[in-house]
């Protein structure tokens, strides 16, 4: 016979003395509030970078790396999520959209803050021995996407 209790994560009924069904969905319950918790000690639901602010495609980056090492430690973002609450929100990470947080996984800079150096005139001419990868393209477009003829 069902008590009449609701799951607080899947909303079924159930007669156990918590508030969740099973133990998945307490798992789960747990990850959604501290995912919240993340974002919102970290600015909110915005890319710092381009402003991108479909959840989606937001994730935690860290600025000085090291996302691997804690991708194996942590076995998942729930329970990374649960260590940065534990730890009180240490300083180190931020919130990006997933696009801008690849650009930065091979330590170069994201194509936005390319284009922000380039329209404060920040940046001239980038020599193509400094560039790598899709960056000898984006030195070639000015911005709004004109060809240049620097290399």
């Amino acid at each position: 016979m069902k008590s009449g209790r609701l799951c607080k994560q899947c909303g079924k009924s159930h007669n156990y003395a918590g508030v969740y069904c099973s133990k998945n969905c307490e798992q789960t319950g747990g990850n959604a509030q501290a995912k919240l918790d993340v974002f919102a000690a970290y600015g909110g639901w915005r890319c710092e970078c381009c402003g991108e602010d479909h959840i989606e495609f937001l994730t935690i980056d860290h600025i000085n790396g090291g996302g691997r090492k804690d991708r194996e430690r942590y076995k998942g973002t729930g329970a990374f999520y649960r260590h940065l609450r534990s730890e009180g929100f240490p300083a180190g990470f931020r919130v990006l959209c997933m696009n801008c947080n690849f650009a930065k996984t091979r330590g170069e800079l994201c194509p936005h803050e390319y284009e922000r150096a380039y329209a404060a005139a920040e940046v001239k001419a980038i020599p193509v021995s400094e560039l790598g990868g899709t960056r000898k393209l984006l030195a070639c477009l000015g911005p709004n996407r004109e060809a240049h003829n620097w290399i």
